[in-house]
């Protein structure tokens, strides 16, 4: 009895879900063609003041939630809107950049357009950053390590490539100065162990695929984790570039 109790309950909960991931899937979508259809190929103005408006109201509502429920706080409804909407708004872009007549000169406004999306959502995700919004903090995460947001940042091409890795670079150390006071203190619970392991993963995957990265902001990062913190350190400074490597 116990057994079939449990298995209903799961399949209740997976219907659930899969209604809840439908209503934010058509919201985010609707969202994209909102922002989309309100500029034209060469202006991209209107489109990046509502993207950021949309973020606006998003990361306060969500900063307002998780102070309302505490521990009920539920992040997952915030993490896929922040997803969707980030793979819908740059994937936007980047077919108008494939779908413009060969004789246009868009690719300056496009570089334009793909930087300040970027950048709004950077600025989204530093005003949910873990020490703000405990609650949000993996997800958060996950939202960062994503292979999406991480190599459309890190791989992006053009006039603002710096800018870019500047951005990740910052979001990066959000998530080391969570960990920073309890590396110090020496305190090991589970929450801080599988959030700790999220983030050597994360600096993991970098190091194999990205070094190049790790090499121009190791001294933020260094300097943003304690001196104890031997295994991160190494990470970072066991870094170098790909052109290097026997």
């Amino acid at each position: 009895i116990t057994s079939s109790s449990s298995t209903s309950t799961a399949t209740a909960q997976q219907a659930h879900y899969a209604r809840c991931h439908q209503g934010i899937d058509s919201l985010c979508r609707f969202l994209s063609l909102l922002t989309t259809h309100t500029s034209d190929v060469n202006n991209y103005a209107s489109r990046i003041h509502l993207i950021n408006r949309i973020l606006g109201i998003l990361a306060a509502h969500c900063f307002a939630d998780h102070e309302e429920q505490g521990d009920q706080f539920h992040p997952l409804a915030y993490q896929r809107i922040i997803l969707n909407l980030f793979q819908e708004s740059t994937a936007a872009v980047t077919s108008t950049m494939s779908n413009t007549t060969p004789g246009a000169d868009t690719s300056s406004t496009n570089e334009y357009a793909m930087y300040y999306i970027y950048l709004a959502f950077t600025n989204c995700l530093h005003l949910l950053r873990p020490q703000r919004v405990p609650g949000f903090a993996f997800a958060w995460l996950e939202i960062v390590a994503h292979r999406t947001f991480m190599s459309r940042l890190l791989l992006s091409a053009g006039r603002f490539t710096r800018q870019t890795h500047n951005m990740y670079a910052l979001l990066l150390v959000d998530a080391l100065r969570l960990v920073t006071p309890f590396i110090r203190s020496g305190e090991h619970a589970q929450s801080f162990q599988v959030y700790f392991k999220g983030i050597l993963k994360t600096f993991m995957l970098l190091l194999h695929d990205f070094p190049e990265f790790l090499c121009e902001h190791y001294y933020q990062f260094c300097d943003a984790l304690p001196l104890i913190a031997h295994q991160l350190r190494n990470i970072v400074l066991s870094a170098f570039p790909k052109h290097m490597r026997c």
